[in-house]
């Protein structure tokens, strides 16, 4: 029995590239979509950088459906009337509909103008540039020029709303226009697709690719029996995983160890087939090596599109808190933890609590992806010079305990990763951050944003407060756990 006709749009024929599936379920299986907390930042980001957008090109229109006229009918008007700027002009042809972000006017024509949250344009950026603009032709319209506007990731806000040169337009007409018999086989391979039943497609790489893809869950809760431990834990090259997969090995646990050929992964391998972490007595040494007094250091940090304080780059990392685990030689813990008031610029009140944490410092850092924290630092340095002698000295002094992790340990219940969250159930499995109402870096952010943006009640506010303080304390007691862990292996 063939499904009714369904409409298509900018996003389900981009879908369709993807994902056979994906496009069928966008269209006849939305109640499976699975949102991860990133797709709905990058939504809400988008939402935020289209505004800015719009501001570029004043004196224009916002489609937007009124009682008496539909987008589609509204954007018609506003062509015939010569209506300057449209935003979100909605154009149909035929069973597609379109939103474009801005359409300008251009001599007899029109500049069709993607905008993206991006800092440049991508693969994907040009395919949906290149089906607006295929709809737009079919629509009627002449389009002249076509571009996609992406964040200028070297502009510097100067404050007072002023977001003057955050967004610079890339022409792509030549690559999009290159693309018109493409797209017109894109829209007849979605309309079969449509009109069919529900593709079966396996899991692979093409749910990550080119964003996390909303029915992945759905998808692997179909499988007969799904592997445990799919060979995809063992984070084979690509070309060794497929062709593993095209030999019919899935589970790791049926793979022959023979076929596995890096050290690393024979070693990961071997941790599955056992049940038993893999732990080299190299950690033992590696982490009894590290000096006393010791800081584990953890750092939350900002990374908005839209800067939201003079000084500040777009997706800058800005840190707004940090907690710190000292052990002393003793083997005394101390614990100290930073957490900026919403609403001032975090740096400058971030910078002052480290400077005396790291007062008279003459020990070691310990941080997991160590890169990070000394990225933070180093900024915090040059923004701040009267601490630059002693944030570089803490950053010469730093030690790694997540290259430690990837070489010397594995439990088969991290699944390829060496996330702080995935390692620590297999070494503490008493540390619990399921349940946390804020468990990652992205809720801290998330959490950080709303105390920014006020209108909370007192005791929301605090609550908030004292779940980012939980969350960040128990990385760093996490960190502290590990070496522990790591340093008693003799």
């Amino acid at each position: 029995m063939q499904q009714k006709r369904i409409s298509l749009s900018k996003t389900k024929v981009a879908s369709l590239l993807q994902c056979e599936k994906k496009l069928w379920l966008n269209s006849y299986g939305r109640q499976q979509a699975e949102f991860s907390l990133d797709s709905s930042l990058r939504m809400e980001r988008g939402g935020e950088i289209g505004v800015v957008a719009r501001a570029m090109f004043p004196g224009g229109i916002l489609v937007t459906a009124a009682q008496d006229y539909s987008p589609e009918m509204l954007t018609k008007q506003l062509i015939e009337n010569n209506s300057g700027p449209i935003y979100e002009a909605a154009l149909v042809y035929d069973d597609i509909s379109v939103y474009i972000d801005i359409l300008l006017p251009e001599g007899n024509g029109y500049h069709l103008v993607e905008i993206k949250s991006a800092t440049k344009v991508s693969p994907h950026h040009i395919i949906d540039a290149a089906i607006q603009l295929r709809v737009a032709e079919l629509a009627g319209l002449k389009i002249k020029k076509v571009s996609v506007g992406c964040i200028n990731n070297k502009f510097v806000y100067l404050g007072e709303g002023n977001y003057e040169g955050l967004i610079e337009l890339t022409d792509v007409s030549g690559a999009a226009l290159d693309l018109s018999d493409e797209v017109d086989k894109w829209f007849d391979s979605a309309r079969k697709v449509l009109s069919s039943g529900e593709p079966s497609v396996k899991i692979g790489s093409h749910c990550h690719k080119p964003h996390k893809c909303e029915f992945e869950a759905y998808c692997r809760s179909l499988m007969d029996n799904p592997p445990a431990y799919p060979i995809s834990d063992l984070r084979l090259p690509e070309v060794k995983r497929k062709e593993l997969e095209r030999q019919g090995y899935i589970d790791a646990l049926e793979t022959p160890a023979q076929l596995i050929e890096s050290p690393k992964r024979k070693r990961m391998h071997q941790a599955i087939l056992s049940g038993e972490s893999y732990i080299s007595k190299g950690a033992s040494k590696l982490v009894s090596n590290i000096p006393y007094p010791r800081f584990y250091l953890d750092f939350e940090t900002l990374t908005e599109a839209l800067p939201l304080w003079s000084g500040c780059r777009p997706y800058e990392q800005i840190p707004f808190q940090w907690s710190c685990h000292i052990e002393t030689t003793d083997n005394e813990l101390i614990h100290r933890e930073f957490l900026a008031s919403p609403g001032l610029d975090p740096r400058d009140s971030c910078n002052k609590a480290l400077a005396e944490l790291f007062q008279g410092f003459d020990g070691s850092m310990i941080a997991y992806n160590a890169d990070f924290e000394k990225r933070i630092l180093r900024a915090l340095a040059k923004a701040y010079p009267s601490n630059r002698d002693l944030f570089e000295r803490v950053c010469e002094r730093t030690y790694d305990l997540l290259p430690i992790c990837r070489e010397h340990f594995y439990h088969r219940d991290m699944h390829g990763s060496w996330s702080i969250k995935d390692v620590i159930p297999a070494i503490a499995p008493d540390l619990n951050y399921a349940d946390l109402a804020v468990s990652n870096g992205q809720r801290a952010q998330e959490a950080y944003i709303k105390l920014i943006k006020g209108g909370l009640r007192e005791e929301e506010v605090k609550e908030i407060q004292a779940e980012l303080l939980r969350y960040c304390e128990l990385d760093t007691y996490s960190m502290v756990r590990i070496a522990k862990y790591f340093q008693d292996q003799k």
